[in-house]
């Protein structure tokens, strides 16, 4: 696939992310947090089917059993084909951990006596153990495989991982940060407004409060900034990939400076960005009915900026030193 139908597609899921934030925006099943996402959407719907009870009582704890003995019977596939790697034993652990968490999504009314916070910690927390394991697993397997890869499945691979933390980065910036943006103007509103017809989006009726919204919006930019930039810089790097892979030299030194010249605008675009929301909430905190002056940095999206730049300046001086041995040649 190449860039341009990769880009079409990351901006597809952006506007998907944020159409449904907006649809689903204060509804419970999303209230439970993204790690919990589709757990408890999937708890939920088992147990409407379980509550209509007789045969669809018994479909909804098959269908229980099925998704929890998943990961078992991926683990018994595997080991039967090309016999066990120690990795594989996540997957029976995951098996365990479905049982037990869906069983919680099922009746989340449980996790109120059994965890401090109830379901709106447990959820989420739940949620996440499950993305864990999964994630573990996954790249204890992406290890075992790149080691003993060749060059152009290695490229496959880094292809794969990059395309996948562009769909994150994408989810990230209009899927979460989103979200807290809205989190953000309903809780102010419901601060400072009497009445709930107050409380639409940019639609309170006191003045005062259109200035907090917009730097509210403006935070929401300066977060959603740097992932949006690695998606640019992913996407030169998706094409010094083919280049290489193509055996296209001119290309792949064109890919490299690209990569390097939107690096170093991401890199610095994110950090002046959040200083300059910092000075704009100075000069006009006398307006705003709250602010939030961060000293903070977007971390994974900049170091993930940095690798992408290093990795692009060690091609472009290996080119160049083949060329000057060639050259000596």
């Amino acid at each position: 696939m190449n860039t341009k139908k990769i880009a079409v597609l990351l901006a597809a899921e952006g506007a998907l992310c944020a159409v449904l934030t907006f649809l689903m925006r204060g509804m419970m099943l999303l209230d439970a947090g993204v790690l919990a996402f589709p757990f408890v959407q999937l708890g939920a719907g088992l147990r409407a089917l379980s509550l209509l009870g007789g045969v669809c009582n018994v479909l909804a704890v098959a269908l229980y059993v099925c998704i929890s003995l998943a990961p078992l019977a991926l683990f018994t596939a595997r080991a039967l084909r090309r016999g066990f790697h120690a990795e594989d034993l996540l997957l029976p652990l995951l098996t365990l951990s479905l049982f037990g968490a869906l069983y919680a999504m099922v009746n989340p009314a449980m996790l109120d006596s059994w965890i401090v916070g109830g379901r709106t910690l447990g959820l989420p927390v739940l949620g996440g153990v499950l993305y864990a394991e999964a994630l573990a697993y996954a790249l204890l397997r992406l290890l075992r495989a790149a080691f003993s890869a060749e060059a152009a499945r290695l490229r496959q691979y880094f292809t794969a991982a990059l395309v996948l933390a562009a769909a994150v980065f994408i989810f990230c910036a209009f899927g979460r940060s989103l979200r807290t943006l809205l989190l953000s103007l309903d809780t102010l509103h419901t601060q400072n407004t009497a009445s709930a017809s107050d409380a639409a989006f940019f639609g309170s009726t006191l003045p005062e409060l259109g200035w907090t919204e917009a730097f509210l919006v403006l935070r929401y930019a300066a977060d959603a900034a740097p992932y949006v930039l690695d998606v640019w810089v992913i996407l030169a790097a998706l094409t010094l990939l083919r280049a290489r892979a193509a055996g296209d030299a001119d290309g792949a030194e064109e890919a490299a400076e690209a990569v390097t010249r939107r690096c170093r605008i991401a890199l610095s675009a994110s950090v002046l960005a959040e200083l300059a929301l910092d000075l704009l909430q100075l000069l006009f905190m006398k307006r705003l009915r709250s602010a939030a002056l961060t000293v903070t940095l977007p971390l994974v999206p900049l170091a993930f900026c940095l690798a992408a730049l290093i990795l692009a300046r060690l091609v472009q001086e290996n080119r160049k030193l083949r060329a000057d041995n060639d050259l000596f040649i």
